[in-house]
């Protein structure tokens, strides 16, 4: 039974751990439209803040995970929340 609980707990830790690997995606992207101009530092710190808290929410609430997570990870959806803020 502790092997199981290791086996788990290395899986939920892999860099390819399919929530952590879509929110890994998204943060990358943030940070080339940052790099790139496209969006300023505050925006994109914002953005990485609200990329950050859908993964974290997706990693305690499997039914989250399951339903909203990947169309809350979008590109838009995340933009579209921090423009919301009123973060420019």
């Amino acid at each position: 039974m502790i092997a199981a609980d290791r086996t788990r707990k290395a899986r939920s830790l892999a860099v390819d751990h399919p929530i952590k690997s879509i929110c890994i995606r998204r943060l990358s992207t943030i940070n080339t439209h940052k790099n790139k101009g496209k969006i300023s530092s505050e925006f994109a710190d914002a953005a990485k803040h609200r990329a950050q808290n859908c993964r974290d929410r997706a990693l305690d609430d499997e039914m989250y995970a399951q339903t909203d997570y990947k169309s809350d990870m979008t590109q838009k959806s995340v933009y579209t929340f921090v423009e919301k803020q009123g973060v420019t």
